[in-house]
């Protein structure tokens, strides 16, 4: 059995790996990757089609179970690094390959896991200023060269100096060699001496740990003589000074070599031991750490909470509403569904979840208390909450399709345009009648258009419904579901099942299983009722759709209105043939006209380029009263031949994906 489940299965024993601690990565796509690596090097990895030489220098012989190996590997860095976001520390059961530089791997390193954590949570979370405190007793060579001139990356090393390996130094921002044979004491001594220092200095936000064990006296490649006990005290050090410094850390084992498995798993464990010791100071005292979890309640509990409206007036922006309790184990991307007395329900998506100290009293000697701010999306409105103090505050849209965002999509402005010109409307005022919420919106509005009466509720059910990360597996596990189209005797779907539907078909595109895909926009100015929300606008949907768009260079994005002009869509389509060609008819011919029009040959048509089963379009022809008859269904083929030579073949499985991690 490898040495990580090994560790797993022992930190199982001691209780530290429990359920509720424990989280399952996904392989990164290949744009993550080439945050931090040639986009060449990545893809002859990926393919096999490295030389020979570069897997000697890597030092291990290729397969494809390497390669999902290395993969998953590289997931639990960048999963790591988004829960210490939450939670202020992670650790992982792997990882710490230091020694894979830019262009090329080696010893044993073939993408370096951290470096690409780090560059992609600075992509996705706006993480700051970012620490590396390598104490492998290897230099993190790899490392070095890869934020060599990166001023948002502070690089530390602290190796033994007698070290043959790696053959030719990296400089980091500050490297310490330590003698042969260092012990315990000369080790702690010389880290306390330093580290503090560097953190006052950095001030980071994220700290990238590399607790390597093979600083230990009994490893078989380290040359310095650390205890078990050494190992532990370094890596308490380590988290008490950086939770202490407010900054959130992710770690991995790093190195370690001993022919008795069971003896490296024991050191490896020190970290893990440390890290149950500071997880609750780090939760505490982090300047990122979102999840508040109220121990004394069960995660999925469903809390009544006793609500009073301030009379509010019609220019306030924020708003004093009630104490409320929240559902412990909070995390970013967690969907809450609050349902009001009337039977109304909204929804409130985690985008940031932060505990905040404060001492009360006077002289600094007052009781300390914990507080939690919490940034949510609720239907395209960004709200600020202070559960304990009971304000809710509105803090602008996300994002608002009339502004910035708009103008990194030109397809929804082109869309938004054709609306402008059916209703003759203002240009400048069109976007904000469509999408924008009333700036006095509170809860119990839901999306009420400018001017509209606010509602006064007395009790509010609050309850986790799921998160982004669950949803997506749901997906995984059954992608026939989101690729299929409607079955017969479906049910007709809510509004919350359509806008999910959406997400999910987003989705399955983003994991390569679609070519083709539809998206309703409904942006009817004359029909929509502002305090429904759109369908744009509800959980999930805007952030998986901006995931999307952003892969301009894949993705052929077009949009397409329907009869009268009353609503819009976009049709997605990998840039790859046939699906482009393919899209791009889609669009010309109207798609949503030719959903309702009284044409099977248009029906088959549409089924065909959205990639849906032939047994359930039949089905959507015939809940018409019409049948599809065998020369229509080869007049299809015939068409769909003519637009493009190329095979249907899924967009992104044979070389790399989209971005996905949302």
């Amino acid at each position: 059995m490898p040495k990580d489940a090994l560790l797993y299965q022992r930190l199982c024993e001691l209780g530290i790996a429990t359920a509720d601690r424990t989280f399952t990565p996904v392989p990164p796509d290949f744009e993550t990757l080439c945050l931090a690596h040639d986009a060449d090097y990545v893809q002859s990895f990926l393919d096999g089609t490295i030389s020979d030489a570069g897997m000697r220098c890597i030092g291990l012989p290729w397969s494809k179970d390497l390669v999902t190996r290395t993969l998953i590997g590289t997931g639990s860095a960048i999963l790591a690094s988004r829960l210490a976001l939450d939670l202020g520390i992670a650790v992982m059961c792997n990882g710490g390959t230091h020694h894979a530089h830019p262009g090329h791997g080696s010893g044993w390193c073939i993408f370096n896991d951290q470096a690409v954590a780090a560059r992609s949570v600075q992509r996705d979370c706006s993480v700051g200023q970012t620490l590396f405190i390598d104490l492998d007793v290897h230099q993190g060579d790899g490392t070095a060269a890869i934020f060599h001139n990166d001023s948002s990356v502070f690089t530390f090393s602290m190796h033994c100096e007698a070290q043959s390996y790696p053959a030719i130094l990296q400089k980091s921002d500050v490297d310490i060699p330590l003698p042969a044979g260092c012990d315990d004491l000369q080790y702690i001594s010389t880290l306390q001496r330093v580290l503090p220092s560097l953190l006052k200095k950095v001030q980071p936000e994220l700290v990238m740990y590399n607790a390597g064990a093979d600083v230990h006296a009994d490893d078989s490649l380290g040359k310095m003589a650390l205890s078990n006990e050494g190992i532990l005290e370094r890596d308490r050090l380590v988290m008490k000074l950086c939770s202490e410094a407010g900054s959130v850390l992710c770690a991995a084992i790093g190195g370690g070599y001993e022919p008795d498995h069971n003896k490296i798993v024991e050191r490896h464990v020190m970290l893990h031991k440390a890290a149950a010791e500071y997880a609750d100071a780090f939760l505490l005292n982090t300047k990122r750490a979102k999840k508040w979890a109220a121990k004394e309640e069960a995660a999925n509990q469903i809390l009544n909470c006793q609500s009073t409206h301030d009379n509010a007036s019609s220019t306030s922006t924020a708003t004093s509403v009630f104490p409320i309790t929240l559902p412990s184990h909070l995390f970013i991307g967690d969907l809450l569904r609050i349902t009001l007395p009337s039977g109304k329900d909204f929804y409130l998506e985690i985008m940031k979840c932060r505990p905040t100290t404060s001492n009360g009293g006077s002289g600094g000697g007052g009781d300390s208390s914990t507080s939690v701010v919490i940034e949510a999306l609720c239907e395209g409105e960004m709200l600020r909450m202070q559960p304990n103090t009971g304000t809710i505050e509105h803090v602008g849209y996300w994002p608002r399709l009339s502004d910035a965002w708009v103008k990194q999509f030109p397809t929804l402005q082109t869309a938004l345009k054709s609306l402008r010109q059916k209703y003759q409307e203002n240009p400048e005022t069109l976007p904000s009648s469509l999408l924008n919420l009333a700036a006095t919106a509170i809860t119990g509005s839901l999306l009420s258009a400018e001017g509209a009466e606010k509602e006064v509720e007395s009790t509010l059910h609050i309850q986790k419904v799921t998160s982004l990360s669950e949803f997506e597996t749901l997906i995984a596990s059954n992608p026939s579901f989101w690729c299929d189209g409607t079955a017969p005797n479906d049910p007709i779907p809510t509004s919350e099942q359509t806008a999910l539907l959406s997400a999910g078909e987003l989705f399955s595109f983003l994991q390569g299983l679609r070519g083709v895909l539809l998206v309703q926009l409904e942006m009817s100015v004359k029909t929509t009722d502002l305090r429904v929300p759109l369908p744009l606008l509800r959980p999930f949907v805007l952030r998986v759709l901006q995931r999307v768009v952003e892969n301009k260079k894949e993705v052929l994005v077009l949009p397409s209105t329907a009869p009268g002009g009353g609503a819009a869509s976009l049709v997605v389509a990998a840039k790859q043939q046939p699906y482009k060609a393919w899209g791009a008819r889609l669009a010309e011919i109207g798609v949503q006209a030719a959903l309702i029009a009284d044409s099977p040959y248009y029906k088959m048509l549409v089924g065909r380029i959205l990639g849906y089963k032939e047994e359930n379009i039949i089905h959507h022809i015939e809940s018409y009263g019409q049948k599809l008859e065998p020369r229509v269904a080869a007049a299809v083929k015939e068409e769909l031949d003519g637009l493009s030579s190329a095979p249907p073949r899924l967009p992104w499985t044979s070389k790399r994906k989209l971005k996905s991690n949302i």
